[in-house]
């Protein structure tokens, strides 16, 4: 069977963590045998303005040195397409970039940024935090904005990138993958992962 690369670019190092753990975890109760036919790079960009001329650049950079690659896959926050007139990155751009490559592409956004995922781990993150099991979690706040409160509640700040890792490895990824089921779906397509487990418990088509 023929080697896959995927490269998937996304915004910052919290993301490259955070992506990086939730993928072996799919592989981990799925079919890791399925892993044996794919190499994967995540590369973040730290932050999206000038995304597509990076990925460009990282494109014909590998091809310059005869490394092979099938799909191209953004990971990026809807919050940068929400609150500006001008997208700070043209998708069409980037999916040309992949033809042109004779790439595929995979796109998926996340609703709004990815701590809107991972707070999805309540009980986790108390535990992390040493907060109390019945922490009352204000409503109407942002992932990020929630996040930033419990630190400050448990005496500590919440930093992005690797100032966070621990943080992210306590993570119920079980419960994170079952929200966003139909978020992640491209990505458990494109790996082919059969889940021997009916880990999101939605049938997939």
């Amino acid at each position: 069977m023929k080697l896959k690369r995927l490269m998937i670019f996304v915004e910052g190092d919290t993301d490259k963590i955070f992506f990086s753990l939730l993928i072996s975890f799919l592989f981990k109760n799925a079919n890791k045998r399925q892993w044996e036919n794919h190499r994967l790079n995540i590369i973040p960009l730290e932050g999206i303005c000038k995304a597509d001329s990076i990925i460009k650049s990282v494109i014909e950079d590998l091809k310059d040195r005869n490394k092979y690659i099938d799909t191209i896959c953004l990971i990026h926050d809807t919050d940068a397409f929400e609150y500006q007139k001008k997208p700070p990155i043209s998708i069409e751009r980037v999916t040309n970039i992949a033809r042109v490559n004779d790439c595929n592409f995979i796109e998926i956004a996340i609703t709004h940024n990815v701590e809107d995922m991972i707070i999805f781990s309540k009980r986790e993150i108390l535990n992390y935090l040493k907060l109390p099991n019945n922490y009352e979690f204000p409503k109407g706040l942002s992932g990020l904005a929630l996040l930033k409160k419990m630190h400050k509640e448990a005496g500590q700040y919440y930093i992005k990138g690797n100032k966070c890792e621990d943080l992210l490895k306590c993570l119920d990824y079980s419960s994170i993958s079952k929200k966003f089921c139909s978020t992640l779906k491209p990505l458990c397509d494109y790996f082919d992962l059969d889940c021997q487990k009916n880990l999101c418990k939605i049938k997939r088509k």
